[in-house]
């Protein structure tokens, strides 16, 4: 559990993970310093977990999740950009 975390920042040069990425329990991480990106995770349902985000500062992508139905996940989101 990571209930201090408050950004991936630290992430931003990882090109590829072999296994499972997992952020979890992470209620203080409200923001991503960079884009976020969720392509083509077959067996991913939903966005739960990201629901404390307010912002991302470059780009959101989500595309070829065929499973996921729902953004409500995002719905504190209010600014994606500069």
């Amino acid at each position: 559990m990571n209930s201090e975390l408050k950004s991936i920042y630290g992430l931003n040069n990882i090109i590829w993970v072999k296994k499972d990425l997992e952020l979890l329990k992470n209620t203080s991480l409200t923001n991503v310093g960079g884009s976020l990106l969720i392509n083509s995770n077959n067996k991913l349902a939903n966005l739960y977990g990201l629901n404390n985000i307010t912002s991302i500062g470059g780009n959101l992508r989500i595309s070829g999740n065929n499973l996921i139905e729902s953004l409500d996940s995002l719905s504190n989101l209010s600014v994606i950009g500069d």
